[in-house]
């Protein structure tokens, strides 16, 4: 029996993704910051009522869903945002910063940026994510591991 553990990698549907060359479930590995990137698309793409489970954190994007675009709705987004990753201890509040702004009159783009070290402004995890209000749609656009110090 195999004691090892690891994470398995999903699509943005959740569905678990499977490797053919090795003919076994794609893993996720700590240093190339997979669990971290699938646990945070967890939350942006959930809503309370999608698990129903007591102590479910999720970003509940949903209730954005049809709003056009006004500042008001980038800044609840972002809060929204902000609330799902920090609310249960997942990430320390003082090591994110989100950017988000509109693109279209529909669609949200979020720029997470997660400083994973202390004081080392150039050791920074960052994600970013589109938000489509008229399907509820959360797309993970460009994922950037850890940036290295240039000279």
């Amino acid at each position: 029996m195999r004691n090892e553990r690891f994470d398995l990698i999903c699509s943005e549907d959740g569905e678990i993704l499977f490797d053919e060359n090795i003919n076994d479930f794609k893993r996720g590995y700590e240093s190339e910051y997979e669990p971290l990137t699938q646990a945070i698309l967890k939350r942006l793409q959930s809503a309370d009522e999608d698990w129903n489970l007591e102590g479910s954190v999720s970003a509940n994007l949903n209730y954005l869903r049809g709003s056009n675009y006004v500042p008001e709705v980038v800044e609840e987004a972002k809060g929204m945002v902000f609330l799902a990753l920090t609310k249960d201890g997942f990430l320390a509040p003082e090591r994110i910063r989100i950017e988000a702004e509109s693109f279209e009159r529909d669609i949200l783009l979020f720029n997470i940026s997660i400083y994973v070290n202390e004081n080392d402004f150039y050791n920074v995890y960052n994600l970013g994510v589109s938000y489509d209000m008229r399907d509820n749609r959360c797309i993970p656009r460009y994922i950037q591991g850890k940036s290295v110090k240039n000279g």
